[in-house]
C-alpha cells in the first residue's frame, strides 16, 4: 500500500513565506468485486488513525457514481508536517494490524491443528 509513496519535504522553498501550505492529496482506486465491505473497514481504520493527528482535517472516500466498484478518496491536512506525521502512524497502524492478522491466523492454523502435530 506504501509503495511508490514519499514523505513530503517539510521545508518551504527558498524565497517563500513561512506559512504554511495546506495538503491536499486524492486520487481514485478500483475495489475487486465481493471487496467493498473490507475497504469500507480498512478505510475506516486508516481515517481513524489519520485523524490522530493534530493538523488533520479531511479524510474521507466516496463510490464513483458511474463505477460502484472505483472509490475516491481525499484528505486533507493543514500543512506537510502534519501529513507527514499522519502518514508515519498510519504505516505503524498498517503494522499493528498485518501482525495481529498474523497471529490471529496462527492461532486459527494451532487451533484447527491435530494434538499430534508438533509445537511449532
Amino acid at each position: 500500500m506504501n509503495a511508490g509513496r514519499r514523505a513530503l519535504a517539510s521545508k518551504a522553498p527558498a524565497g517563500a513565506s513561512s506559512t504554511a501550505l495546506p495538503v491536499v492529496i486524492h486520487g481514485k482506486r478500483s475495489i475487486k468485486a465481493g471487496m467493498v465491505e473490507e475497504f469500507h473497514h480498512q478505510y475506516d481504520a486508516y481515517s481513524k488513525a489519520m485523524f490522530e493527528c493534530p493538523g488533520i482535517k479531511a479524510v474521507y472516500a466516496f463510490a464513483d457514481k458511474n463505477n460502484p466498484l472505483s472509490y475516491w478518496h481525499v484528505t486533507f491536512a493543514s500543512d506537510t508536517a502534519s501529513f507527514d506525521a499522519a502518514r508515519a502512524r498510519v504505516s505503524q497502524a498498517d503494522a499493528a494490524v498485518r501482525l495481529t492478522s498474523l497471529c490471529t491466523a496462527l492461532v486459527r492454523a494451532r487451533v484447527g491443528a491435530s494434538p499430534n502435530d508438533s509445537k511449532p
